[in-house]
């Protein structure tokens, strides 16, 4: 289950902004309204979130943002065509050198293989944590240009020091 979004210098967002959903494990929940980020985790998450706020005020740009890193985890190894369509940085002037960064976590299968996603769709109990995905891209003269940097890195039962995947 995806917890929390980071997202910097892209589109109208411009320092680091977090939206984390998070809840304690201690939080009462009579109505069953959230749920664990894995199974057996002490931390819990909405089932269902609305973004709401005024017009102008980022909600589309939260979207987009989660739609790329989406986009980016799908496709990122896959990419042969430099550039980036349809990302486009906070317009400033200082802005222009500063990369876009994202950042998601979220709780589910850890060391996730075939097997072991076998396993899991199987009914067997198989070690779960979090995940956190990172994806830093490089512009140049104000253009997104390149991948400058992209990690994977897993924590077992969300404790603990990342692991890095990849």
């Amino acid at each position: 289950m995806l917890y929390k979004l980071e997202v910097e210098n892209f589109f109208s967002i411009r320092d680091p902004q977090v939206l984390d959903l998070s809840v304690d494990g201690k939080v009462p929940d009579p109505e069953g309204r959230y749920a664990p980020i894995f199974e057996g985790a002490d931390v819990r998450a909405p089932k269902v979130v609305a973004l709401y706020g005024a017009n102008a005020s980022g909600k589309t740009t939260v979207l987009r943002a989660l739609e790329f890193v989406v986009t980016m985890i799908r496709d990122s190894v896959a990419r042969t065509v430099p550039g980036f369509a349809g990302i486009e940085r906070f317009n400033d002037v200082e802005s222009g050198s500063r990369p876009i960064r994202f950042a998601i976590e979220l709780g589910g299968i850890i060391n996730l293989t075939p097997e072991v996603f076998q396993r899991a769709t199987s009914g067997e109990k198989v070690e779960q944590g979090t995940y956190r995905y990172e994806l830093e891209i490089e512009l140049k003269e104000g253009l997104a240009v390149r991948i400058a940097s992209e990690s994977l890195r897993q924590r077992p039962n969300g404790q603990g020091k990342w692991q890095r995947v990849y």
